[in-house]
């Protein structure tokens, strides 16, 4: 019996992702915008299962280079008992059928990643107390260099600040001070 559907994953799956964006986009789309999506594709699915005859025709009837190991894996060979191309299996009559974007400017309109949101537990304030000493921890807060990201930071490691600060400076030097303070009473609870 021959196989009737392939795996693809890695380097295949691009190159058919590839060649199937460039098929189905048409010229509206410029080649970096097809290997874009390629690459998405491949980072979000593992792994894909296609019709033979799907991969044969879109790498050979639509642009791929012929003689890759792809098109030689999706052809099967000439003694197999396999339907011709045009034949689908019953199975995959009722699959449902990919669908092309809406346009070409759809795809090219997604939206940039955003930065990731700030973590004010990105560092422990107690802990660079301790290996970098007081200086070290004033300039990691003056690194952040917004006020409202201080006090996000102090107020979720429970430390205590000034409240009435007003520079970056003078906010930065309370909450160094609170944090020897909460580092001198955690030393005083253990002992």
């Amino acid at each position: 019996m021959a196989r009737r559907t392939k795996v693809l994953s890695g380097e295949s799956a691009r190159k058919y992702f590839r060649v199937l964006f460039r098929a189905e986009l048409g010229s509206g789309v410029d080649a970096s915008a097809a290997d874009r999506l390629a690459e998405t594709c491949v980072r979000e699915i593992s792994e894909m299962r296609v019709r033979t005859p799907l991969v044969a025709r879109r790498l050979s009837g639509l642009g791929g280079e012929p003689g890759t190991q792809l098109e030689a894996d999706a052809n099967p060979a000439p003694d197999d008992a396999s339907p011709p191309a045009e034949s689908t299996p019953p199975a995959a009559a009722n699959a449902p059928e990919l669908k092309p974007p809406a346009s070409p400017v759809a795809v090219a309109a997604a939206p940039e990643p955003t930065a990731p949101p700030f973590d004010p537990h990105a560092f422990s304030l107690i802990v660079v107390l301790r290996r970098a000493g007081k200086g070290g921890l004033l300039d990691k807060l003056l690194a952040v260099g917004d006020a409202d990201r201080l006090l996000q930071i102090a107020r979720a490691q429970h430390v205590g600040f000034d409240a009435e600060a007003t520079d970056l400076e003078t906010l930065c030097a309370s909450i160094v001070a609170g944090t020897e303070r909460r580092l001198a009473h955690r030393e005083a609870a253990a002992s």
